[in-house]
This record gives C-alpha cells, sequence and structure tokens, in this order.
C-alpha cells in the first residue's frame, strides 16, 4: 500500500516539475535586433496571356453497332428498389428496358 502511495506522489511531483520547468515567464528575447525593418517594394513582372486555342472538331463515323455500344454505356447500370418492393422506379424503366433489349 505504501508503495502504490509513494509511486503517486513520485508521479504528481514529476508533473509538477515538469510543467514548471515547461513555462515561460521570460518577455526578453535572444539576440534580436529591435530595430525596425525595411521593407524593400516588390516589383511584379507581367506574364502574358496564354491565348485558348480554337477546339478542332473531328468527325468519328461509327458503325450501328458502335452506336448502340456507346448509347448503352451512357445507361444507368445501378436500379434501386424499395424495401419489399420489385417495381422499378419510371425515372429508371427506360435505361432498364435498354439493358434488356
Amino acid at each position: 500500500m505504501r508503495v502504490r502511495n509513494f509511486s503517486k506522489v513520485v508521479a504528481v511531483a514529476t508533473t509538477v516539475v515538469w510543467m514548471s520547468g515547461c513555462s515561460s515567464t521570460s518577455t526578453s528575447t535572444d539576440s534580436v535586433d529591435t530595430a525596425p525593418v525595411v521593407q524593400e517594394p516588390v516589383v511584379e513582372v507581367a506574364k502574358p496571356i496564354p491565348v485558348a486555342k480554337e477546339p478542332t472538331v473531328k468527325t468519328v463515323v461509327m458503325s450501328d453497332e458502335e452506336m448502340a455500344k456507346a448509347a448503352v454505356a451512357k445507361l444507368k447500370t445501378v436500379f434501386y428498389f424499395d424495401f419489399d418492393k420489385t417495381v422499378i422506379h419510371a425515372d429508371a424503366f427506360e435505361d432498364f428496358s435498354a439493358h434488356a433489349k
């Protein structure tokens, strides 16, 4: 029992000593001049404004099969149902039907 009480006292004493050692009450600065600092003016150099290039339009010829695959790729692939119901919502019905085709 005495060892337990002694260890508590040592722990509290160590904490108090540590905290008092970390506190700082000094207001002096370490080797810092108190003379005012003069800043030099900042000169900004104008950068050229990039000129936007005209977008190039490319004509792509796709077969009917490629167009169908591209259309299917744009469809929704996740369909949510209400709890304990198998009714497809109206906004998802078109995508669901297209996947079925």
